[in-house]
């Protein structure tokens, strides 16, 4: 278990951090009178509100003009802009065009090719042997 830090108590401490930052009769008062009270505390409680006041950072507050043109940035770079033409558009119309055609090409082709292969008559296989020693001529059916 970590061991809890006092200056770590202050500085979490809703009052404290009201001390230290706010105008407060009230608040300056009390913690005053609480110094008084626990005068052995009095240099950690003075050293928290030093650390304190020293981290304080500004917070940053962009120009109006700033964050329009920031959105109208945004807004250029992620709204549509309708439904314009526009020449990249055309690429791709034709580039769909000229693959259509093309399959359509192939495919009848490929189809043609199967007609002209089962169009023509059967292969016939004609056997001829020859004797050792004896020349012999053959006339195949194409000529």
């Amino acid at each position: 278990m970590r061991k809890v830090d006092i200056k770590d108590k202050y500085l979490n401490d809703e009052l404290f951090r009201l001390w230290v930052f706010a105008e407060n009769d009230e608040v300056n008062e009390y913690w005053e009178n609480w110094m008084k009270e626990n005068p052995e505390l009095r240099d950690e409680v003075r050293l928290s509100r030093e650390l304190l006041r020293s981290t304080n950072f500004k917070e940053y507050k962009p120009s109006p003009d700033l964050v329009f043109k920031s959105w109208d940035r945004v807004n250029e770079l992620t709204v549509d802009k309708g439904k314009g033409f526009r020449f990249s558009d055309l690429y791709k119309f034709a580039a769909t065009i000229i693959i259509i055609v093309a399959v359509f090409f192939t495919i009848n082709h490929v189809i043609n090719r199967r007609d002209t292969v089962s169009d023509s008559p059967p292969i016939a296989y004609i056997e001829k042997k020859a004797e050792k020693g004896i020349k012999l001529t053959v006339q195949l059916p194409d000529g």
